[in-house]
């Protein structure tokens, strides 16, 4: 399965008032609360801890 790149200016508007450091599901609810779209809020999902 080929990944998908997200636009790094677009992640950054919908996570745009993160507190840093943040949890992967507090990224991605934050994500959804400023109306990512549903490609990024896949890409959001797949973000893995390092």
């Amino acid at each position: 399965m080929k990944m998908t790149k997200a636009n790094p200016i677009e992640l950054q508007k919908h996570l745009k008032g993160v507190d840093y450091p943040a949890t992967k599901e507090e990224l991605i609810e934050t994500a959804i609360e400023q109306g990512a779209d549903k490609k990024l809020n896949l890409i959001t999902r797949t973000i893995t801890r390092r």
